[in-house]
């Protein structure tokens, strides 16, 4: 079988992609879907043993369950967001800084460094 069918369902699609190359191995050659179907294409036939697999890993897909790139991606943005609620309170305009309000400047100044370097990069 050098195509697997699948009814379409919500998925994590980065971490059935693992899943199913755990599975398959370098068989398989990559993943699409339309509004019914998620299809799997390999580029040499399957046993049907391996298609049960494939077929009960999609079955048990949990699409809540991140991958590790996943996870840290998301703490990196939940810590962007935190540090930028924290940059909000922090009006220099008018302000007689001291040397707290100065290092927090700077944290800032780093952290937009760090989003703009991140921007470049397109993550």
């Amino acid at each position: 079988m050098l195509n697997l069918v699948l009814p379409i369902k919500v998925i994590n699609a980065v971490s059935l992609d693992e899943q199913f190359r755990r599975i398959a191995g370098s068989a398989l050659l990559g993943m699409a879907s339309d509004a019914r179907n998620l299809t799997l294409y390999f580029d040499s036939p399957i046993d049907a043993a391996t298609a049960q697999r494939i077929t009960d890993a999609y079955a048990s897909h949990d699409p809540s369950q991140l991958t590790t790139e996943q996870i840290a991606e998301k703490q990196r943005i939940e810590r962007l967001a935190q540090l930028r609620q924290a940059d909000a309170t922090l009006d220099a305009d008018g302000l007689a800084l001291n040397q707290a309000d100065v290092r927090r400047l700077a944290r800032k100044v780093l952290r937009l460094e760090a989003e703009i370097e991140a921007l470049r990069k397109g993550e």
